[in-house]
């Protein structure tokens, strides 16, 4: 459970759009740490050590020992999709701009999982033999494609962070007026 607020955060910082110094890493690491303590979780189960970096490294081998593996066999486990599917779909009243197919595309591609590595804005010719990004609808292509552009480039620039609040912000409260 605690993975989800900072494991992403922590590993794929740069990917995502996350910016910060060292000392807010650390602050954030502390209160991650904090609400495991007010769980009762033990230290040693806790997932946030005493320093950022040592959250780094035990969040990089849950990704490689146990979500990375996990994710390639995904369509082995029996109900793992449907579980995901329903995680999301039900996350999706608080965060409307979830969508599963382009949000697991987009987690499958950070955690390195083969054939999710196809869309590279770089290498304008790049292609892989095994691409899942082709077999899917056009509408989920641009969700991904939006996704990629918003996170890895534009939330780089403080005035696009600004603007991208702000509109969320909006479109919560409107959602939230409205339902």
């Amino acid at each position: 459970m605690q993975f989800a607020f900072i494991g992403l955060q922590i590993i794929y910082q740069h990917q995502i759009g996350v910016i910060g110094s060292v000392e807010q890493f650390e602050a954030y690491n502390d209160v991650c740490r904090l609400f495991g303590f007010m769980l009762r979780i033990e230290d040693r189960f806790n997932v946030c050590g005493k320093s950022a970096m040592e959250t780094q490294r035990r969040c990089q081998t849950l990704i490689d020992e146990f979500f990375c593996p996990g994710l390639m066999n995904a369509s082995i486990s029996i109900g793992y999709d449907s579980y995901t599917r329903v995680a999301i779909n039900g996350m999706w009243h608080m965060m409307p701009f979830l969508n599963y197919e382009s949000d697991f595309f987009f987690i499958k591609r950070y955690m390195n999982v083969p054939g999710y590595q196809c869309v590279n804005f770089q290498y304008a010719n790049s292609h892989c033999s095994s691409c899942e990004f082709e077999k899917m609808k056009k509408a989920t292509k641009l969700r991904i494609v939006l996704d990629i552009l918003c996170f890895e480039y534009l939330l780089k620039f403080f005035v696009f962070r600004v603007v991208f609040t702000l509109i969320y912000g909006l479109v919560l409260l409107i959602l939230i007026y409205v339902f």
